[in-house]
C-alpha cells in the first residue's frame, strides 16, 4: 500500500514494464479525478469533482493508523505512508497484532475496490447487510472482494466470504440478473 510496484507483460517476445504508484497514492488520485494543475487550479475532467466514498475511506485509513500510533506512543509524521510504515516496528501484543492485521486487510480491500485496479466496481441495487443503506456496496467481481462506502460503515468482504454477500444480494434483489440490479445512485 505504501510502495510502488512494477508489472511485466510479454507480448510477441517483447517485455513491457509498467511502474505503478503505491496503492495509497492511487486512492488519493481517485478522490479528485480531475486533479490539481501545476498552477494550483483544478484541472477539468469528465468526472465528478470529488469521490466522497474514496475521501471517506482515505480518512478512515488515516484515522486508524493515527489512533494506533498515538496509542503506542509513537509521534506522528503526518504523512500517511510514513506513518503506516511505522506500524511495522512497534512491539504489539498478540491481540493488538491480530487487530492490526484485521484493519490492514480491511484497508487493503477498501483501496482495491475503490481504485478499480482492473475494472470499475459493480454497484448492486441492494442494501448493505451491515448498515442497511441501499446503493453503497462496491463489488470487485474480478477480485471477489467488496466493501460498503457508507461513511461510518466499515464492512468488507474478502474472497473467503464473498459468496455470502453474493447470496444476500441475489435474495434481496429477488434473483434479478445482476446486470439489471444496478443502483441508479453513484453514492
Amino acid at each position: 500500500m505504501t510502495d510502488g510496484y512494477i508489472t511485466s507483460t510479454i507480448v510477441s517476445g517483447r517485455t513491457f514494464r509498467v511502474r505503478h504508484l503505491p496503492l495509497l497514492d492511487q486512492l488519493a488520485e481517485v478522490m479528485e479525478p480531475g486533479g490539481i494543475g501545476a498552477d494550483g487550479h483544478r484541472v477539468p475532467a469528465s468526472a465528478p469533482p470529488a469521490r466522497i466514498d474514496a475521501i471517506d475511506r482515505y480518512l478512515a485509513i488515516t484515522y486508524g493508523v493515527h489512533v494506533r500510533l498515538v496509542g503506542s506512543g509513537v509521534r506522528l509524521a503526518r504523512d500517511l505512508k510514513v506513518d503506516m510504515r511505522r506500524l511495522v516496528g512497534i512491539p504489539w501484543t498478540e491481540d493488538e497484532l491480530r487487530g492490526l492485521d484485521r484493519d490492514a486487510d480491511r484497508w487493503l480491500t477498501w483501496c482495491r475496490v475503490l481504485t478499480g485496479w482492473d475494472s470499475p466496481p459493480f454497484i448492486p441495487n441492494a442494501k448493505c447487510p451491515a448498515c442497511g443503506m441501499r446503493g453503497t456496496l462496491r463489488v470487485r467481481l474480478d477480485r471477489a472482494t467488496a466493501c460498503c462506502v457508507e461513511p461510518g460503515c466499515n464492512a468488507t468482504w474478502s474472497p473467503d466470504v464473498i459468496n455470502l454477500l453474493a447470496e444476500y444480494i441475489r435474495l434481496s434483489t429477488g434473483g434479478v440478473d445482476p446486470s439489471r440490479a444496478v443502483a441508479t445512485s453513484s453514492t
